[in-house]
């Protein structure tokens, strides 16, 4: 797994993670990678809303390593009342897939191809 965190800020209401890099079939998909990254920030900046920005990520990874990832960050992400993540429209399928996982896991996660539609969901409070 080749992705690094380029970005980790409090904006209005939200933390702001910015990934870049790839993913291949080959790599190992681990919570930890990507938990680890902002823990700390999330201790010192408390927020239930979260925003992944992966349009800058390039995956090939199988459904059900997808799948299994989404199990195993189930439990990290439950402190969180909203997550959106951003990805391009290629990985459409498996993102949409990870959104089923999660949302049947008891966590609103909602995948988005717009950086602004995500941000629109995540300040409405509504849902």
């Amino acid at each position: 797994m080749t992705t690094e965190l380029k970005k980790l800020e409090l904006r209005a209401g939200y933390i702001y993670l910015r990934y870049d890099g790839s993913i291949k079939k080959k790599d190992q998909m681990e919570p930890e990678h990507a938990y680890e990254q902002f823990v700390d920030f999330f201790k010192k900046n408390p927020s239930d809303k979260l925003l992944l920005d992966c349009s800058r990520v390039d995956y090939e990874v199988d459904i059900l390593k997808e799948h299994t990832f989404g199990e195993m960050v189930t439990p990290r992400l439950s402190p969180f009342k909203k997550i959106a993540v951003v990805a391009s429209k290629s990985v459409a399928p498996r993102h949409l897939h990870l959104e089923n996982v999660l949302y049947n896991r008891g966590i609103n996660f909602r995948a988005f191809w717009n950086l602004a539609e995500a941000v629109k969901w995540l300040q409405d409070d509504a849902e």
